[in-house]
C-alpha cells in the first residue's frame, strides 16, 4: 500500500501541469486501480542479481514475483539473462521488489505514453496566413462581418487553394461570425484538414459587445462595439499527437481546453 500511495501522488502531482501530463495522468489513475502487486506491477516477475556468475549466462536473472504467490515456491528462478532492463509479458518494465516508488511511476508513465501516443506534447509547423486585428464602434455589423470575410477569404484560397474543405471552413468561419449575443465573449476555434497531415486552423477571439441606444424618445438603434482578433494558419503535423490534436478541434466541441489548446498553437512557431 506504502508502493501505491506513492505512485498515487506523483500522478495527483500531474494532474496540477498542462492538459497533456493531465491526460496521462488520468490514464495512470485508470491503471493503477487495476494492479494488484506493486511490487511487480502485475507482471509476476522481478529481476534480481544472481549468486553464481562464473558460467557466462549474465550477472541478472527474471524471477517469479514471490509477492503474488499464494502458494509459496521453492524455486522462484525463470531464466539468466546479460541485463537489468527487462520487460514483462503485459510491457512493462521489470524491477527488483525493493525499487523506489518514483521509477515505478516513471515505467507506468513510459507505458501508458506508448500505448496511447497521442498524449505525448504535439510536433507540429505553422505558417500564418493572416491576422486581423478589429477595434471600433460601428452601426452596421452585417456590413463590416462581410468586409472582415471577405479579406478572410481572398487569404484562405490565396494560401490554401480553391478546394472543398476550405470551402466548408469558410461556411462554419461565416455561421461563427454572424451568430452575435448582446455579450459575445466568445474564442472560438476552426479547424480543417486541407490536405493528408496539412490543417487550416482558424482562432476568433471575439470580446464585442452591443447596446440598444434611444434616440430622443422617438426610436431605438443598435451600437456594436467591436473587438475582434482573427488569426488564419496553416499547421503542418510531424507527429499522431499533434495529428489527434488537430482532429479533435474538427470533430469535438474544445471548449474544456480551449484556452491551454490555444496558447499551444500561438506559442510556437
Amino acid at each position: 500500500m506504502e508502493i501505491k500511495d506513492e505512485i498515487i501522488s506523483y500522478i495527483e502531482i500531474y494532474k496540477k501541469y498542462d492538459m497533456f501530463q493531465q491526460n496521462v495522468a488520468l490514464k495512470m489513475d485508470e491503471l493503477v486501480i487495476s494492479i494488484g502487486c506493486f511490487y511487480c506491477l502485475d507482471q509476476k516477475q522481478c529481476w534480481d542479481d544472481r549468486a553464481d556468475k562464473v558460467d557466462k549466462k549474465g550477472d541478472y536473472c527474471i524471477k517469479i514475483c514471490q509477492h503474488c504467490q499464494t502458494i509459496p515456491i521453492e524455486n522462484l528462478w525463470i531464466e539468466d539473462c546479460i541485463s537489468s532492463d527487462l520487460v514483462g509479458p503485459s510491457g512493462i518494465k521489470l524491477f527488483r521488489s525493493e525499487t523506489p516508488p518514483g521509477e515505478k511511476f516513471k515505467a507506468l508513465e513510459h507505458y501508458i505514453i506508448k500505448q496511447n501516443p497521442e498524449l505525448i506534447q504535439p510536433c507540429f509547423t505553422k505558417r500564418v496566413a493572416v491576422g486581423i486585428n478589429k477595434k471600433e464602434k460601428i452601426y452596421n455589423l452585417d456590413l463590416e462581418i462581410k468586409k472582415i470575410i471577405k479579406t478572410c477569404t481572398q487569404s484562405i484560397l490565396l494560401y490554401m487553394g480553391n478546394v472543398q474543405s476550405t470551402i466548408e471552413v469558410l461556411k462554419q468561419f461565416h455561421l461563427n461570425m454572424v451568430c452575435f449575443d448582446d455579450e459575445s465573449n466568445k474564442h472560438t476555434l476552426l479547424c480543417e484538414e486541407i490536405m493528408p497531415n496539412h490543417f487550416m486552423y482558424i482562432v476568433i477571439k471575439n470580446n464585442s459587445t452591443q447596446k440598444t441606444k434611444n434616440r430622443f424618445g422617438f426610436y431605438n438603434y443598435q451600437r456594436f462595439f467591436l473587438d475582434i482578433q482573427i488569426d488564419i494558419f496553416e499547421i503542418k503535423t510531424l507527429n499522431y499527437s499533434a495529428q489527434h490534436l488537430c482532429n479533435r478541434i474538427r470533430n469535438e466541441p474544445p471548449e474544456k481546453n480551449i484556452n491551454e489548446i490555444m496558447k499551444l498553437f500561438e506559442s510556437t512557431t
